[in-house]
């Protein structure tokens, strides 16, 4: 997750908060065996998902994005609604090791928000995977 930056002062964390970011939907497999429910600032997003796939070995898949631009701190927007989509599955949680885990069971609630609040990677330019082998993806 990008986090607002810790140990810094207030500077820094009020220059992370004015950044564009998104919270992302990242799917482990396809079908879904768990999806991450994580943020990103706009400029981070493409490093992001590659850092997810190196430390995945199932092939990943952004399912959607929410963009924030166009509030006053649209980071710290995105880590409100982060929060509160944590809250709101947490009975989903794929591991009980506690709040700071991201990846949930996908059920229907959960894919129907993905679904009517995302939208697809495609529209701010991004791929969908970044995986090398999979289902439908080059060798």
């Amino acid at each position: 997750m990008n986090d607002p930056p810790k140990k810094l002062d207030s500077r820094h964390v009020a220059h992370w908060e004015l950044q564009p970011g998104y919270v992302y939907f990242i799917a482990a497999g396809d079908p879904p065996t768990a999806i991450k429910i994580g943020i990103s600032t706009a400029v981070t997003m493409k490093k992001r998902l590659r850092q997810h796939q190196s430390s995945n070995h199932e092939p990943l898949y952004l399912l959607g994005l929410v963009y924030f631009e166009d509030v006053e701190r649209p980071m710290a927007a995105a880590n409100h609604l982060e929060n509160e989509l944590h809250d709101r599955f947490s009975s989903q949680r794929r591991f009980s090791t506690g709040p700071g885990n991201e990846w949930f069971s996908p059920n229907e609630e959960l894919l129907a928000y993905i679904e009517e609040n995302a939208q697809a990677p495609a529209e701010f330019g991004l791929a969908k995977s970044v995986a090398k082998h999979g289902p439908g993806l080059g060798k």
